[in-house]
């Protein structure tokens, strides 16, 4: 009985070690490997942490105004309006009308070419191309721009011209500008001027006759039935060369015009945001 007992205690010694080592090494084993609990804890902690989300577009909508300076021209001042739509994110496209100045000083003389432009915007850069309307002097190039610099501030940047073999390159720089009271637009023979418009609401847009014929402003239908429907009736009488018109815009919408004199293929369509 003695030995038995003795046998039984022995057995559950070795029972209760075995297990303790057991426990030890296995204990050991995963904080040698990498998994001991509260390594294991902060590693599944360290999975849950989202990452910062990424940082918005500039909101750059809006007038902004700024200088030129030419490899050819010389120096000269630059007028834009953007509108902007977001794509993603982190990335808006951007639309809008420009003007280009230059003084009487320049090589080429006093002029001002005026057109439309397209490009980008991140939370760090804006990127343009300025695209000219015929019969302007930049026209038919467009002027690349990237920007090395953009906040809501300022927005700096360098240029090339594309598309024809003046290669002219410069330098922008853009602050925030007043929203201009009133937007212009040429009336040339066959053609308007900037053709399509972007503006904000109250802006009055000015068309002046600087062509060589008579010319109307006349908001679709009109009598040639023109489309699409303009979102409000305006329009002129006979503008003849040197002569102006002026309409306020004080409703968000599309309104789409054409010339009488010349029928819906001399047309235009302003955007009121």
């Amino acid at each position: 009985m003695k030995v038995k007992s003795f046998g039984s205690a022995w057995i559950c010694g070795v029972v209760v070690a075995v297990s303790a080592s057991m426990a030890m090494v296995g204990s050991t084993a995963r904080a040698q490997n990498g998994w001991a609990d509260d390594a294991s804890q902060s590693v599944a902690s360290a999975k849950k942490t989202p990452p910062p989300p990424p940082p918005p577009p500039l909101d750059v909508a809006g007038p902004w105004v700024g200088t030129i300076q030419d490899s050819h021209q010389g120096s000269g001042t630059v007028s834009l309006s953007f509108t902007e739509k977001s794509a993603s994110k982190t990335k808006s496209t951007l639309k809008g009308n420009w003007s280009i100045t230059f003084p009487a000083t320049a090589p080429l003389g006093a002029f001002t070419d005026t057109g439309t432009q397209t490009g980008s915007v991140t939370a760090t850069a804006v990127a343009l191309t300025f695209t000219a309307k015929k019969p302007d002097k930049l026209a038919p190039c467009k002027l690349i721009f990237t920007s090395v610099s953009a906040t809501l501030e300022q927005v700096t940047g360098t240029y090339r011209v594309s598309g024809c073999k003046t290669g002219n390159t410069g330098t922008i720089t853009l602050i925030p500008g007043p929203i201009p009271p009133t937007v212009a637009i040429d009336i040339r023979d066959d053609v308007f001027a900037p053709t399509t418009l972007t503006i904000f609401k109250g802006q009055t847009v000015q068309w002046t006759n600087k062509g060589g014929e008579p010319h109307t402003v006349t908001a679709n239908p009109g009598t040639e039935k023109c489309k699409a429907t303009s979102s409000e009736a305006f329009g002129s009488s006979t503008l003849n060369p040197g002569d102006t018109f002026e309409h306020t815009f004080n409703v968000p919408g599309t309104f789409d015009y054409h010339c009488e004199v010349h029928g819906c293929p001399m047309k235009g369509s302003i955007t009121v945001e």
